[in-house]
């Protein structure tokens, strides 16, 4: 099976509103998944000029290793909360698998 890569944009109404922080046990949680989830660590999340969007690429070994790490309990809590706190600002997000 081919490798899939999902892109994350997230995209805030203004500069005053903050994107949400990623939390470090949360980061330090979903490092058991580093054999099939990559990230492209030298840039991480990527800023547009305006400063309102910002854009971050996982690559996953395949479909099957990207729905077990999505579908892992804390993952799910964590990203219901990441939307949760998106809709609350005001913030979209889109998520493409491809």
């Amino acid at each position: 099976m081919a490798a899939v890569t999902l892109t994350i944009t997230e995209t805030r109404p203004n500069t005053t509103v903050d994107f949400m922080r990623d939390d470090q046990d949360f980061i330090q949680y979903i490092q058991k998944y580093n054999h099939f989830r990559k990230r492209n660590e030298s840039a991480g999340w990527t800023t547009s000029p305006d400063l309102l969007t910002r854009t971050v690429m996982h690559t996953y070994n395949t479909r099957d290793d990207l729905i077990t790490f999505t579908n892992d309990p804390l993952v799910a809590a964590y990203t219901a909360a990441i939307d949760s706190y998106n809709a609350t600002n005001g913030i979209t997000i889109t998520r493409i698998i491809s």
